[in-house]
């Protein structure tokens, strides 16, 4: 192949296969009403001649592809005119067209599978990595907020450590909070998956179910059992819980409430097509009315399960918007008097030079592993299929794009923090020296110190 250009594809293996039987299934329906019957090779039609005895008309059938057959011989004294002679050639002709053109939207249509999971196993990834709580595998960055927590027991009594107090335990909720919002995309991303992947095992056995229905004279066919009918059942994810912390504070973030992963969950119904009639567009609209655009088509299931995908993310995001107090470290003022200040200031020196920065540059890493994920063209399709283009790619990337600017608004609060405790300790230790100074100035005045 030159240039890397990529060959496409069909939506199903044996795709192409399954079109060319429905082709010659078509053309079947169509001769059949004309009063021909199969023999062999052979459409052939019995008539009397003008002297009362039999004729025949034999009109050649295509291939197993669908392709050539149309060719009109006689037996009998019977007169087929040059137009009536031609006419097979071209109608069949037609039909193919018509069919395949019908289908061409299952050509190069549907994300691979092997892309869905990866970009499912990649959000996995990040859920653990900020997973705070104590059940499942807990993230790298667990660690970094416990040595941040332990400033609560490095700086006691004052305002100041009061403010670090309502901070320091509000890190480990507002990083679950924004991994809860994590869980729910990964589970967003694995229910297109299922649905489109549902899409796919139902294509086959919808468009085998045509080709054997479709010879049969009927108005309506019904492709019973195959229709992919879903609903979409509700499991919360784990709630963030505060923290009561020293001092009587109750410093966590309020519980986020709403925050829901959604899981696939199929039914099957009736694939159905109505009022095809018996002419030359029977075929194609029989395809178009049970596999791609009719109401009860497949296609339309596929569509309706993103549509309400896509409903229930825009519903969750509106709750996000409802309780951003939940991703936020903001530190609340709090007016007291220090009676037993008690600072150990190598220790929090250690925590804002290591614990904090750290921290802050795995939250910014993360949310650089977020902004590489591109759901867009994972989820792209053919734009007759689904949720064209891109299925609920458009929600899922405004939902992670807000990930990624909370992640980052995160870090840079980390990093202020950390800077507001070098300035801290470096007035603690020079408020020390001062005093220290001033002490060792007027010691020789009195014997024995």
């Amino acid at each position: 192949m030159k240039g890397g250009f990529k060959m496409p594809g069909w939506a199903i293996d044996n795709c192409d296969a399954k079109i060319d039987a429905i082709v010659v299934a078509s053309i079947d329906r169509y001769m059949a009403a004309l009063g021909y019957d199969k023999r062999g090779g052979y459409y052939v039609a019995d008539m009397s001649d003008d002297d009362g005895d039999q004729a025949y008309i034999y009109v050649v059938r295509p291939n197993g592809k669908g392709e050539g057959g149309g060719a009109v011989e006689t037996v009998g004294n019977i007169y087929v005119s040059s137009v009536e002679r031609h006419r097979y050639k071209d109608d069949f002709a037609y039909i193919r067209t018509t069919v395949r053109k019908a289908c061409s939207p299952l050509h190069d249509s549907l994300p691979a599978v092997g892309d869905m999971e990866k970009l499912c196993k990649q959000i996995d990834t990040i859920r653990v990595t900020l997973n705070m709580s104590s059940s499942g595998q807990q993230g790298t960055i667990s660690s970094y907020v416990s040595s941040i927590e332990g400033l609560a027991n490095l700086i006691r009594d004052g305002q100041y450590a009061a403010i670090t107090t309502s901070v320091v335990f509000r890190v480990r909720s507002v990083i679950s909070s924004i991994g809860a919002v994590v869980a729910s995309l990964q589970s967003i991303a694995q229910s297109e998956k299922d649905v489109i992947e549902a899409f796919q095992k139902n294509l086959g056995p919808a468009m085998d179910k045509l080709a054997a229905e479709l010879p049969r004279k009927k108005a309506s066919i019904t492709l019973a059992g195959v229709l992919s009918v879903v609903t979409w059942g509700i499991e919360a994810v784990e709630a963030v819980s505060s923290k009561n912390v020293a001092g009587g504070l109750k410093a966590g973030v309020t519980a986020i409430q709403g925050i829901y992963a959604f899981k696939f969950q199929e039914s099957k119904g009736n694939a159905q097509a109505t009022g095809l009639g018996q002419g030359r567009d029977a075929g194609a609209r029989a395809v178009n009315e049970s596999i791609v655009s009719g109401k009860k088509s497949l296609n339309q299931a596929l569509r309706d399960a993103e549509d309400k995908l896509a409903e229930r993310v825009n519903d969750l995001g509106k709750t996000i918007n409802s309780q951003m107090e939940c991703f936020d470290i903001e530190p609340r003022p709090i007016l007291m008097k220090a009676n037993a200040l008690e600072v150990s200031c190598s220790g929090v020196r250690s925590v804002a030079d290591d614990a904090l920065p750290h921290l802050a540059g795995k939250l910014r890493a993360v949310a650089g592993e977020m902004s590489g994920l591109n759901a867009s063209l994972v989820f792209s399709r053919h734009r007759s299929i689904g949720r064209a283009p891109n299925g609920v790619a458009p929600e899922f990337n405004k939902m992670a794009t807000f990930v990624v600017d909370a992640l980052k608004a995160l870090a840079y609060d980390l990093e202020t923090f950390g800077y507001s405790l070098h300035d801290y300790v470096s007035d603690l230790e020079h408020t020390e020296g001062k005093a220290a100074s001033r002490l060792l100035g007027v010691a020789p005045k009195y014997p024995g110190l």
